[in-house]
């Protein structure tokens, strides 16, 4: 009578076909197999889980502890797999007791030993304890979270423990690559972290990458990352506090300020930014710079703000493949003239070139060809807030637009029908079209002269169907063209 098989059952009648040899073959590979997908699977985990396999978790009090005591089986199952974690990450609103950890390093003074990511949002007075017990010189990435930093000073001996924090992560984690610090935009000032990351910043000569608040940029922190030999990305995040940096200082018998750096992504106001960029010593050498202005700047300070660091940009950033610049400014005023522009016209490596600003930027068609014909390698292209540009400009910048993929900016149609060019060669690679559109004319013919411009690969934004019935007019006409194409190649039906 037929049955279903065991897997167990199925190998069994597999390998009884097979020859010794092969049967031996197989087992490797199913066991080769298996360990990688354990490895795949233990790679990233949540510490609860990991510690939850010791002995069931309980809360008390708002604690997390054990609800019974550890066996010698529950360590055994914890070897089996600790030691495979990569990555480990301590969740916000998890908080453990002290003796959880305790009872860990009783047993393993080492539970994670091919540990490389650790990330810590929990309880900031168990900062000292986790770092000592996982950390390891094998751990190249710390993240400390928002939990974590904005409760710092909230506790008694908070200074104390950062220091202690921190000297562990000098002598537990020396080779780290990413150094990342998050706290709370709406958060008060709070710089208990701050002097414990100074002191030990300059001696973490293996960074690579940073991100700290933006408050956290002071002359001495400036003083300590400037002298890394690796430091190639930096992020200064948003903060409710701003730097207080005068950039006036530079290290004693400094070699090189900055030697590696490439990435620089920040947040500060254009007079402070444009202080760091003009100094001579600047690392000229970046390739991709994104500055949001965070300070409401008074008016006379915002009208020379953004011009004077564009110009300070594009006299002194010359390899820059990517920039992005972000300002807040009154949406009352009139638009940056595309004059303001035109210092960033020497940067014929651009690649990625993104402008945002509430008060908008001029830019005619013309003033369009002019941007795109001194980019010649540029991918993408965002002013979101500029003036209306005209549609039919897309028949005139598609011969020199060959590598353009992005494309946002605002557009009008042509007065009239007549004024819509035949266009001879589409944006071949644009994948993304997307901005506001004011249009009187009929869709179906604006859908068409899309149609010809746009690849089939590119689609015009979900809104524009919502707002003006423009997708449900382009998506009829790629249909007809589809239809057409087809009947072409397979002509009438017998």
């Amino acid at each position: 009578m037929p049955h279903a098989l065991t897997m167990r059952g199925v190998l069994s009648r597999i390998f009884s076909y097979s020859t010794k040899g092969s049967n031996v073959v197989n087992a490797c590979v199913c066991k080769a197999w298996s360990n990688e997908a354990l490895s795949v699977n233990w790679y990233d985990i949540d510490a609860s889980v990991l510690i939850n396999m010791l002995a069931p978790l309980e809360m008390e009090s708002r604690l997390l502890r054990f609800s019974r005591a550890i066996k010698d089986d529950d360590w055994l199952r914890f070897d089996k797999y600790a030691w495979r974690v990569r990555k480990i990450a301590f969740q916000r609103n998890i908080n453990y007791e002290h003796s959880v950890f305790d009872q860990i390093k009783s047993h393993a003074a080492d539970p994670t030993p091919r540990l490389k990511i650790l990330s810590f949002d929990i309880d900031a007075r168990l900062l000292h304890v986790v770092i000592s017990l996982f950390g390891r010189t094998s751990v190249q990435s710390l993240t400390l979270g928002k939990n974590t930093v904005d409760n710092f000073g909230l506790h008694f001996g908070a200074h104390e423990k950062a220091s202690m924090a921190s000297e562990c992560v000098l002598f537990k984690m020396p080779h780290l690559r990413t150094f990342e610090v998050s706290m709370s935009y709406n958060e008060y000032e709070n710089p208990v972290l701050l002097p414990p990351f100074t002191s030990i910043v300059c001696s973490l000569t293996y960074l690579e990458i940073v991100k700290i608040p933006a408050f956290w940029l002071t002359d001495s922190v400036i003083d300590a990352l400037a002298i890394l030999p690796r430091l190639r990305y930096v992020e200064l995040g948003r903060s409710a506090a701003s730097s207080n940096a005068s950039f006036t200082t530079v290290p004693d018998g400094i070699k090189g300020y900055f030697p590696s750096l490439e990435i620089l992504h920040f947040h500060m106001s254009f007079t402070q930014a444009s202080m760091w960029v003009s100094l001579p010593h600047f690392p000229k050498a970046l390739v991709s710079l994104a500055l949001c202005s965070t300070l409401y700047e008074s008016d006379a300070v915002d009208s020379h703000g953004w011009p004077h660091f564009i110009e300070i940009v594009g006299a002194e950033l010359c390899h820059l493949r990517q920039l992005q610049v972000t300002s807040p400014d009154d949406n009352g005023h009139t638009p940056h003239p595309f004059e303001t522009l035109r210092p960033l016209l020497s940067l014929s490596n651009l690649q990625h070139l993104t402008l945002r600003t509430k008060r908008g930027i001029e830019l005619e068609e013309k003033q369009l060809v002019t941007l795109l014909q001194a980019f010649p390698l540029l991918e993408s292209l965002e002013i979101p807030q500029s003036t209306l540009v005209d549609l039919s400009c897309l028949a005139e910048i598609a011969p020199i637009s060959r590598n353009l993929r992005v494309l946002e900016l605002n557009w009008h149609t042509p007065p009239s029908l007549a004024t819509l060019p035949d266009v001879q060669t589409p944006l071949s690679q644009l994948k993304t079209f997307s901005g506001s559109i004011s249009t009187a004319l009929p869709l179906v013919q604006i859908a068409e002269f899309l149609e010809d411009a746009l690849p089939p690969e590119c689609s015009l934004p979900p809104y524009w169907g919502f707002i003006y019935d423009m997708w449900a007019a382009f998506a009829r006409v790629r249909e007809k063209d589809r239809q057409r194409q087809t009947w072409g190649h397979t002509g009438p039906a017998a």
